[in-house]
């Protein structure tokens, strides 16, 4: 139904309403005879009406942008694409980076970008949700009506893997070979389930004890980094399953793995604060310290709601992150009866 505001009429006979799934202002009386007021251009909330008739509209809109530094700037730039851009991934170099654009812009089954961080235009590659960019930049994966598609970055032609049993991707990556992927998936029967597949083709492996999410795949490919249900993080080895979880010290709850350093005893991690703001830190897998890298926030805090995305490169120097920005307009309506 959608949520309801309402305001007496200015004769006290009937209530007005808004809805917030509908495009248009209608009245009810006490005893449930419904009639619309007006037809709207676009969705609007009902704040008030006055004595005199006069009606009080908002319309809050809203879109998500993008801000990067890319190697050598000496500043941060705006590579928002249309009105809903969603970083995905930003390679190892801080050069090139996927995106999602969703809403008008991005159609209905959402759009895939690829864009140099140099600020040229982006490239569309096709339809879908965008997840990893292949380290050797030749593919990007993105999800598509639940499904794990390979859209190429130039010439070839798309890879699309049908997962009979599973019902949902919640997370996927690369190997640092570029020849198989990983995606954490739910199936009936069974809890998260952390899997590889030869994007040549081949049955999905499983590669991770049943409840462990896989997050970072290690340089070597030899180890991961996940996390356990229960919200424990580790290293698993990818070569002996008898070798039990390596606990990772200096991780705390609501971290969220970023990527593996250019040094391979390092990862990035992010956290989200309370004031909308993201921090990524350095963290040493042997010790757990950890070093502040970026805090990242909107570039301009009135309207901005919270950071959804923030990735930095191998080497920590060059950033990309996407936050929604808020924007309401008021206006009084009169003549309505």
């Amino acid at each position: 139904m959608g949520l309801l505001l309402f305001s007496w009429s200015p004769e006290g006979d009937e209530l007005w309403f808004t809805r917030s799934t509908e495009r248009r202002l209608s009245a009810v009386t006490p005893a449930g005879r419904e009639r619309v007021l007006a037809s709207l251009p676009g969705e609007f909330t009902l704040q008030d009406v006055s004595r005199d008739g006069r009606i009080l509209l908002e319309r809050v809109s809203g879109s998500a942008e993008l801000r990067g530094f890319a190697p050598g700037d000496t500043a941060e730039r705006d590579l928002t694409w249309l009105d809903n851009s969603d970083a995905a991934d930003l390679s190892a170099d801080g050069k090139t980076f996927l995106f999602t654009e969703s809403g008008s812009g991005g159609g209905a089954s959402r759009a895939v970008y690829k864009r140099q961080m140099d600020g040229s235009p982006p490239v569309r590659l096709g339809d879908g949700t965008a997840l990893a960019l292949s380290p050797d930049g030749k593919w990007a994966m993105c999800k598509l009506n639940e499904q794990l598609v390979l859209l190429p970055t130039g010439p070839g032609e798309t890879k699309t893997f049908h997962g009979d049993s599973i019902t949902s991707y919640q997370a996927a990556g690369w190997f640092p070979d570029s020849r198989r992927i990983w995606f954490n998936s739910v199936e009936p029967g069974h809890g998260v389930r952390c899997q590889a597949q030869d994007i040549e083709g081949g049955k999905p492996v499983r590669v991770l004890p049943e409840g462990w999410r896989g997050g970072l795949v290690s340089p070597d490919g030899r180890s991961f980094a996940a996390v356990s249900a229960d919200g424990k993080f580790a290293l698993l080895s990818l070569e002996r399953a008898d070798l039990p979880p390596q606990p990772i010290p200096g991780l705390v709850q609501g971290d969220q793995f970023v990527r593996w350093t250019s040094d391979p005893a390092s990862i990035f991690v992010a956290h989200e604060d309370s004031s909308n703001r993201v921090r990524v830190d350095r963290v040493e897998l042997s010790s757990g310290r950890r070093v502040l890298v970026k805090t990242f926030q909107p570039a301009e805090p009135l309207g901005s709601g919270d950071v959804a995305s923030a990735l930095v490169s191998a080497d920590g120097k060059a950033w990309i992150y996407s936050y929604t920005r808020y924007f309401s307009d008021l206006f009084v309506v009169e003549g309505v009866r």
